[in-house]
């Protein structure tokens, strides 16, 4: 059974409430908003998502949110945190927010339109895409306490392997195993749970890591170039 909808909460009591938001200074300025997909562990079912509201003009987050599924009122809770609470400057509202359109949080941008606000439709929030990654190494360094420090020789794994590092730090995860001493498989996968990359037909470890650097150079390509097709901004159905 499809889930239903949930339906917006407005007015006194509730986090977005248009008359209190509208009373705020509002100041010539842009922002970022979005939940991005958390990386999901092996044992864990359920994915989470991390939303941030960023300023393109201070490049700070005023307003985070970490959530099971976004819902209208996740967005409606962040964006009224960011304009009366934020966790960086003081309380105003901003000229225009750029968002997704179609998604299960959008009810809630014809009343930003209410309180003066546009909203301009995105696909891509370089500002949030970089704060968004700043905190996933955050939560890695704080789940790794008295980490083991590599050597220099150890370190230039990274310069060796520069697409393979960049899909284990930013994308998802790898898997390199022995097949019962036939040699070695390999799997690349992303935090969506797609299968990048995999192949059990290599005989050594420095073979093994030679085809993931290769593919996923090759897989980073054609996903750039994708990028760069998709035009950044829609302007069909979005508020004027």
């Amino acid at each position: 059974m499809a889930r239903q909808k949930e339906k917006l909460k407005l007015g006194e009591g509730a986090a977005f409430d248009p008359a209190r938001l509208k009373e705020l200074p509002q100041e010539n300025e842009t922002w970022e908003a979005d939940f991005e997909a958390l990386p999901k562990p092996p044992k864990q079912n359920e994915r989470h998502f991390l939303g941030m509201i960023v300023s393109k003009k201070s490049r700070c987050i005023l307003a985070e949110m970490q959530v099971s599924r976004p819902s209208v009122n996740d967005m409606a809770t962040m964006l009224a945190n960011a304009m009366s609470s934020p966790l960086s400057g003081d309380a105003h509202r901003p000229s225009r927010i750029y968002a997704r359109y179609y998604t299960p949080w959008d009810d809630v941008y014809p009343h930003l339109k209410e309180i003066g606000i546009k909203v301009s439709a995105h696909r891509e929030f370089p500002w949030i895409y970089l704060l968004f990654h700043e905190r996933l190494r955050q939560m890695r360094e704080m789940r790794s306490p008295g980490k083991v420090e590599p050597t220099a020789e150890q370190a230039k794994v990274a310069e060796m392997f520069p697409a393979l590092s960049k899909f284990v730090r930013e994308c998802g995860f790898i898997e390199i195993g022995d097949l019962d001493g036939c040699g070695f498989i390999v799997t690349a996968e992303d935090y969506d749970g797609v299968r990048v990359f995999e192949d059990d037909n290599l005989s050594t470890l420095v073979e093994a890591m030679a085809a993931l650097e290769k593919e996923l150079s090759m897989w980073f390509g054609e996903k750039k170039g994708k990028l760069t097709g998709v035009p950044k901004t829609v302007s069909k159905g979005s508020p004027q």
